[in-house]
């Protein structure tokens, strides 16, 4: 005891008892006022069923509506609209912009080949259309140029 006094005199005059104490008759009424707070919360609980039963669904429904504006929240909506007008021919695109774009893709061979060949005016047959739109687009592509 006399070492901690030389090491820390205010540490040791601190008295060696448990500051913490329970209230007098506490546990004499303990099980009453458990009992009264478990009624209460079964009261609140049973009163709102209409509340307990649509919380769930009202969660479902929250849930739904937040996948479907990801779905269709317009990010990125003109570049999806941008590359599916290039390769269906749509003519509200620029088509300008769409030929810069497919050069830059090309390799200098490609783009002698097509300056050298003979254009064609045939037109395409359906299952020609139909091969290069399922080769080309998504399901995804091809249902939104459909529901515009």
């Amino acid at each position: 005891m006399d070492e901690l006094k030389n090491i820390a005199p205010k540490l040791s005059k601190i008295r060696k008892e448990n500051p913490f104490k329970i209230p007098n008759n506490y546990f004499d009424d303990f099980n009453a006022r458990l009992d009264e707070k478990i009624k209460q919360e079964y009261q609140i609980k049973k009163s709102n069923p209409v509340i307990r039963i649509l919380k769930p669904v009202i969660g479902i429904a929250a849930s739904l509506a937040i996948i479907f504006m990801l779905v269709n929240w317009p990010f990125g909506k003109s570049e999806i609209n941008q590359t599916a007008n290039i390769e269906s021919g749509l003519p509200e695109y620029n088509i300008e912009n769409a030929i810069i774009g497919i050069m830059e893709e090309m390799d200098d061979i490609s783009l002698f080949a097509i300056f050298e060949s003979e254009i064609e005016d045939e037109p395409f047959s359906d299952d020609e259309l139909i091969g290069y739109l399922s080769a080309n687009l998504s399901d995804y592509d091809i249902y939104i140029e459909s529901a515009e």
